[in-house]
This record gives C-alpha cells, structure tokens and sequence, in this order.
C-alpha cells in the first residue's frame, strides 16, 4: 500500500463510508475503488478529483500536500 492508498482510505472510514457508496459518490465502479485502495491501480487525475469530492477534502489532502 502507498501513502496515497493509506489515505484514501483512512479519509473514507473517517467519512463512514463504505467502498460502494464511496464508489457512487466520486462517479467510480466499486471495483476501481477497491483496486485504488488496496494499491493495485494509481489513480489517474480525474479520478482524484472525484475521490476528494466523495470524500469531502481537497484534492490536495489525497495526493498528500495537506491534511
């Protein structure tokens, strides 16, 4: 697991989400975001923008730049 996974999913535990509703949120299938979190796949840009947006943080938080 990277930081990034690390954080991804700290943020939406945090959030008390689940994957599938996390998934729904940030317009990925469930699936993608399993694979981003356990640290099989990176994801692309777009894909963090959504992530954040689900999450309610900036995209900065994801990427590592703030808490």
């Amino acid at each position: 697991m990277t930081a990034l996974t690390n954080r991804v999913k700290r943020l939406r535990e945090s959030s008390g989400l689940d994957q599938r509703d996390a998934a729904s949120l940030s317009g990925l299938s469930q699936a993608t975001w399993s694979r981003i979190e356990s640290g099989a796949r990176e994801p692309k840009l777009g894909e963090v923008v959504g992530i954040a947006a689900a999450l309610g943080c900036l995209t900065s938080t994801i990427l590592g730049n703030s808490e």
